[in-house]
């Protein structure tokens, strides 16, 4: 499969969903370099990191670490409970809440082609 294939079906190798720049709410600071060895794909303009498998096509292969989904989730769970808790908001309704938010991204993504789910997080998640 080509670097172009496989960010097309995982889309957070090029950190989509993540914010990139303090004008997002989700916004928490910026992040460090990954400082890992690029691989560049022959006769592509494409490239993969191999210590934390974040893919490019820029000629500057100066990346931010690649989240993995699981940490993602894990991370993005975390900041919606506190956010909600700390708002007074009860842990079954945060919770709730939490689950609801999922279940229909998880529903709406789930009738796209594989290859589209980057492009429903860019037209529904991400500002710009």
């Amino acid at each position: 499969m080509s670097v172009q294939e496989t960010v097309n079906n995982e889309p957070w190798r090029l950190r989509q969903g993540q914010p990139a720049t303090i004008l997002d709410p989700a916004w928490s600071g910026p992040q460090d370099l990954c400082g890992g060895t690029v691989d560049w794909e022959g006769g592509s303009r494409w490239w993969f990191c191999t210590k934390c498998g974040y893919c490019g096509s820029a000629t500057v292969t100066a990346h931010s670490t690649a989240v993995h989904p699981v940490d993602d989730i894990t991370a993005a769970i975390q900041t919606f409970m506190d956010k909600r808790l700390s708002a007074g908001l009860d842990f079954d309704v945060a919770k709730n809440q939490l689950l609801f938010v999922a279940a229909a991204a998880i529903k709406y993504a789930a009738t796209l082609p594989a290859g589209q789910v980057g492009q429903y997080v860019r037209d529904h998640v991400v500002l710009r």
